[in-house]
């Protein structure tokens, strides 16, 4: 519709508050707000006139979330300020040496334009690529045809734009053996990458000594130990790559703020897939630094089955427990897939955990004390389940009710990794609390947004994530003399 002129971009703040299913509950519109406020949006509108026809209007309007990163979702309105009608004139961009208005390429023919041979002419290019779409006869679109031999100039300097960033990324995997290689050669006190594979697939593992030795001081001993912690984040990297984060608690101090020992961060793993071999790699590189890590005695995850699966085949002797914050969630979800409301998705939510009133505590199918126990308390229910899924809900695609979805998905995970003496021999207490993936999920924040780093440039990351874990160890050795944030 040719080019348009931008007449106003206006911006207006709301709050979104939502009920404990996620749905949302109300939307009011805000003056003041705090900047960390994850519930705080911003609409942005931008207005235009269409520089051919001034009654035609186009409105877009972009959804920002609370640190102003743009949401997946964005609205394009054309409006008429009368009747609708057809924009017979169509004026160039005010940029336009001619009159003739400008009609994009389609990617195609872009890449077509890039693969083109040094040794041909831009003529002999342009011949080509029109042969190749069937010339202006048969051709799908406009836009399947070169504009002329400028499309060629920019489309070779492109190519070479390209192919250096690929030469950065291969500079990127050499320096990171390279400074692999380097660490060796100071002392084994000083390697932090422990492994750095480019083949099949990418994966580096970094863990320093002191880090191992405390794993095996503060993990592995029966008498006094705290719980293993993994949470894979989503890409952090380009090619695909994500990140792996561990942590555990420094037994010997004490936050001065909590009066609770500190929250270490542990080997981190960088990989392209995550699936349970990449995690059994790591684990399995671990135990073979430090051998006593066999002797794990408690992992916690959030319940992605192919980091459980991983972990297993190294960590052999470890409980493995349910992040309950995760497990509600996903019941959550399934309960309002049913079309089941609220409130009385909350009565299923608290037979299967247990709720508070008062200062009396109704436990759930959790708190059984065996496995036995917790089938009879499970078969027990399958007629209320049902008769309220049949008064509330509404058929699942699968047919299947709540009660056999959850006996088929989610009954063997409360029994092997969340009921009551699974958590009370991971050191939760008598009674036991309840197991939370918080301690690895907010060092994966940590790093994921505090760091400053290219992502394609992942050895900038590993020197900044070990000035983190250097900087734990320092605060430690400043405790031994009264000083920092720790006793």
């Amino acid at each position: 519709m040719g080019s348009w002129k931008r007449t106003g971009t206006p911006k207006n703040k709301y709050k979104v508050k939502r009920n404990e299913d996620g749905s949302v509950k109300e939307i009011t519109n805000v003056t003041e707000s705090h900047s960390e406020d994850r519930d705080l949006y911003t609409l942005k509108r931008i207005y235009y006139v269409n520089n051919s026809s001034n009654d035609v209007r186009k409105v877009i309007c972009t959804l920002l979330d609370y640190r102003d990163n743009v949401t997946k979702y964005t609205l394009v309105q054309y409006l008429f300020k009368g009747n609708e009608h057809e924009v017979d004139v169509i004026l160039p961009h005010g940029n336009s040496k001619q009159k003739i208005p400008c009609h994009r390429m389609l990617p195609s023919t872009r890449e077509a334009l890039k693969r083109s041979d040094p040794k041909e002419t831009p003529k002999e290019v342009i011949d080509r690529v029109y042969r190749s779409v069937g010339d202006v006869t048969q051709a799908r679109s406009i836009g399947e045809l070169p504009r002329g031999p400028a499309d060629i100039y920019n489309a070779r300097f492109s190519s070479k734009a390209s192919n250096h960033n690929k030469v950065d990324g291969i500079n990127g995997i050499w320096a990171l053996l390279e400074k692999a290689k380097q660490e060796e050669g100071i002392s084994s006190d000083a390697v932090f990458i422990r492994e750095c594979r480019v083949h099949p697939d990418f994966l580096v593992v970094l863990a320093s000594n002191r880090q191992l030795e405390d794993l095996k001081r503060f993990c592995t001993n029966p008498n006094d130990f705290c719980i293993f912690g993994a949470d894979p984040t989503f890409n952090i990297f380009e090619e695909n790559i994500s990140l792996t984060v561990t942590t555990y608690r420094n037994l010997k101090l004490n936050q001065k703020s909590t009066n609770k020992p500190p929250v270490f961060i542990g080997p981190l793993l960088m990989h392209q897939h995550k699936d349970w071999k990449t995690y059994s790699r790591f684990a399995n590189l671990l135990t073979t630094e430090c051998p006593e890590l066999e002797g794990m005695l408690a992992c916690g995850t959030d319940g992605e089955r192919a980091l459980i699966d991983g972990l297993k085949r190294n960590f052999r002797f470890a409980l493995f427990l349910r992040c309950f914050s995760h497990f509600r969630d996903n019941l959550r979800r399934e309960l309002t897939k049913r079309g089941l409301p609220s409130d009385i998705a909350r009565i299923f939510i608290s037979e299967i955990f247990g709720k508070q009133e008062a200062t009396t505590m109704y436990q759930g199918l959790v708190d059984c004390n065996t496995e036995e126990e917790f089938d009879t308390k499970l078969s027990s229910l399958q007629k209320k389940w049902d008769e309220r899924e049949s008064e509330y809900g509404r058929p699942s695609d699968g047919g299947s009710t709540f009660y056999e979805w959850f006996v088929k998905e989610k009954a063997n995970d409360v029994k092997t990794s969340m009921l009551k003496p699974v958590r009370m021999e991971a050191g939760l207490g008598d009674p036991p609390k309840e197991y939370l993936n918080n301690d690895p999920e907010s060092a994966n924040f940590i790093i994921k947004h505090s760091l400053h780093f290219d992502p394609k440039k992942p050895q900038e990351f590993i020197q900044e994530v070990k000035k983190i874990v250097e900087t734990q160890y320092r605060n430690e050795d400043r405790a031994v003399f009264g000083k920092g944030m720790y006793k």
